[in-house]
């Protein structure tokens, strides 16, 4: 693994660099991607930009999102994440798409029923013909 920039992002450095990525998210004790970027002294936005310059580190990055994924949600459900576990539901939708869907249907669907909740609002223009009784 080449720490820090290469002279170059060039199509055979990013696929190597790809290669090496889909070998990394295989391993357990790999449950972030920032910490892969980092190893190139780089933050989580570079694997983004690279993705977008390179098909197979394009490929690489969803593979590795979707092991880590896993192996998130599993060391979750297992009780094996140890300490503030809502650091994973609050990041998972970046390593799982079906979660990501998810959270926009419910923000869609919780937007429509506020919506519909809201109260009508009356507006009395005259308010000599209405019998109002206040209960006291």
């Amino acid at each position: 693994m080449v720490a820090g920039r290469p002279e170059k992002w060039t199509a055979e450095v990013l696929e190597r660099i790809a290669d090496e990525f889909v070998e990394w998210a295989k391993d357990d004790n790999n449950i972030t991607l920032r910490k892969f970027a980092g190893n190139y002294l780089k933050d989580g936005q570079w694997l983004c930009e690279m993705a977008a310059k390179n098909k197979k580190f394009s490929e690489s990055l969803k593979y590795a999102k979707m092991l880590i994924g896993v192996r998130r949600e599993e060391k979750a459900i297992s009780g094996e994440v140890k300490g503030d576990t809502g650091v994973i539901r609050a990041t998972m939708a970046t390593y799982d798409p079906e979660y990501k869907a998810t959270l926009i249907e419910m923000k869609k669907a919780a937007a429509e029923k506020k919506e519909t909740d809201k109260a009508p609002v009356v507006i009395i223009k005259s308010y000599k013909d209405v019998d109002i009784e206040i209960e006291k």
